[in-house]
């Protein structure tokens, strides 16, 4: 194997890139990235960027020997073995995609997906200025904080009953409702918004989530899912088509453990997964890409932590109080073995998440009784 073209030049990209020289690949990489930026870093994007804070977003690339960075320049094409780009057709042994995913946006409504995205808008997110955003999920809620921080008058609409939808239970979704009202932001649950131009705003932004950066990828023969177009890959993240792989947001992955396809839009996906992906490019093991799905938001000056699987057949079980200051929330199922947790929900409490994690992840039985005690380690409530 002489070339390997990765297409994509964020985090799961540079993961891969790195991988790659790590296992001792020591052909030629070429890393196609559709941005002018080079690799960086995103969730600093809605915390640091957003507020003037200008962190170090970018990732140092000089301990990848040899790798030819193409920034400017999106692929257009896969066809096999190749890859096409506005330069014309590159052949490659093998191909990484990490295109990520790209930001829904609305007629008029600024987004926040890219470097770029960060900057404009931290100049628009200036003292008093009226601010418009359009979803209270992750992102929404986010880019709604930021701009609370900064000054902005500031109002959330969202079509669903509750923050988070999407993602959580009504009745936990709205326990983070309060946190608009403290912040001075004008929360409007459902509400739709049909006329961007009659909120008034100075700024509008659309915090509508996002989808896989594939629609190059229709016409390629590449198995695609059919629900957001998501690169359908194994559990060892390969693609339908030979030596191609695929990982990061735009990467729908078969989950040995839960017995489903998933995919997860974040950042802990985009960094431990490559190096699997690349381990099967390279024909260097047979370890699957199996985690215990994880992510974070930080928003009002909350962390919010959330671990897991929420199964159908699971049931909600509450540790302490969720009219305390902090508190978790955990989905557990019975099974011919005992009681497991498949999933927790955490709000500054980062402790229990990373127990409750460490134990899923290992497939350990939980005593119930002794989960729901707030002051009892979530490790000692594991059934040894």
């Amino acid at each position: 194997m002489q070339r390997i073209i990765i297409v994509g030049g964020g985090l799961a990209g540079f993961e891969a890139a790195r991988a790659l020289r790590q296992q001792q690949f020591d052909g030629e990489i070429i890393m196609l990235a559709a941005e002018s930026e080079p690799p960086y870093d995103r969730p600093p994007l809605s915390k640091g960027v957003l507020l003037g804070r200008e962190p170090s977003v970018h990732f140092d690339l000089s301990s990848i020997t040899g790798l030819d960075l193409r920034l400017d320049q999106p692929a257009r094409r896969l066809g096999p073995g190749e890859i096409e780009t506005d330069d014309g057709v590159m052949a490659a042994d093998g191909i990484f995609l990490a295109v990520g995913a790209d930001a829904i946006s609305l007629p008029g409504a600024a987004t926040l997906r890219t470097h770029d995205d960060a900057q404009q808008l931290f100049q628009l997110l200036y003292p008093g200025a009226v601010v418009a955003v359009i979803g209270a999920g992750w992102i929404g809620a986010e880019v709604a904080s930021a701009a609370a921080e900064a000054g902005c008058m500031v109002t959330v609409y969202e079509a669903m009953d509750s923050p988070l939808a999407t993602a959580l239970p009504t009745d936990l979704g709205l326990l983070t409702a309060p946190w608009y009202e403290q912040a001075g932001v004008d929360l409007r649950l459902g509400e739709r918004v049909d006329d961007i131009a009659a909120l008034g705003a100075d700024v509008v932004v659309a915090g509508l989530g996002a989808r896989p950066a594939t629609g190059w990828l229709r016409d390629s023969g590449l198995d695609l899912q059919q629900r957001d177009g998501a690169v359908v890959v194994d559990e060892y993240l390969r693609a339908s088509l030979p030596m191609v792989v695929a990982a990061g947001d735009c990467a729908a992955w078969w989950s040995t453990r839960y017995q489903r396809r998933l995919r997860v839009e974040h950042w802990d996906t985009a960094l431990h997964a490559p190096a699997v992906a690349v381990a099967g490019l390279l024909a260097k093991t047979d370890e699957p890409y199996d985690p215990v799905p994880y992510f974070w938001s930080d928003q009002f000056g909350h962390n919010l932590q959330f671990a897991g699987y929420r199964a159908d057949d699971a049931r909600i079980v509450v540790r302490g109080s969720t009219n305390e200051a902090t508190w978790a929330v955990g989905w557990v199922r019975d099974t011919p073995q005992g009681c497991e947790l498949a999933a927790i929900l955490t709000l500054d409490r980062p402790r229990d998440l990373t127990q409750a994690r460490r134990a899923m992840t290992a497939g350990s039985l939980i005593d119930v009784e002794r989960f729901v005690d707030a002051d009892t380690p979530v490790k000692s409530a594991l059934v040894s």
